[in-house]
């Protein structure tokens, strides 16, 4: 997505250059900046605030209390033992079989807490979403992608 001011830049460049050569450079690059900088903000907005609260497909889910901005339920799994923290919140938020916890930058994680629920899992695994970066390593380890 940040390609996309390349276009964008050229062909404001390309009516800018013939009207005023020496202040061209200067002018691309500023704008290339502007427009870097307006997408990250706008990428950022999205995969922080808006996406996870409003367009994620777990966001009905049971969720633990105590998550952060940019760490999520992160660090309290982090200071905790192995499997502490998800002990607890099995035992203390009401759930009917699946919680959504939040990684690190608000990315969503499922916690299966019944039989039931991981049955579920594995005969509908096509209707739950699959992390980016597990897919794209799983595509790199099994030669789908080159």
């Amino acid at each position: 997505m940040l390609f996309f001011t390349i276009p964008l830049v050229v062909a404001l460049a390309t009516q800018h250059v013939s009207s005023n050569p020496p202040l061209a450079q200067t002018h691309i690059a500023i704008l290339y900046i502007a427009l870097l900088l307006l997408q990250v903000v706008g990428i950022s907005t999205w995969r922080l605030l808006i996406r996870p609260n409003f367009f994620s497909p777990l966001r009905d889910l049971p969720e633990p209390p105590g998550w952060s901005f940019l760490t999520g339920h992160f660090r309290t799994i982090l200071t905790s033992g192995n499997g502490e923290a998800e002990l607890r919140w099995l035992q203390e938020v009401p759930n009917k079989g699946m919680l959504r916890t939040r990684d690190l930058f608000n990315v969503d994680r499922l916690i299966v807490t019944t039989p039931a629920a991981l049955e579920k899992l594995a005969t509908d695994s096509f209707g739950f979403h699959k992390p980016e970066f597990a897919t794209w390593l799983a595509a790199r380890v099994l030669g789908l992608v080159s």
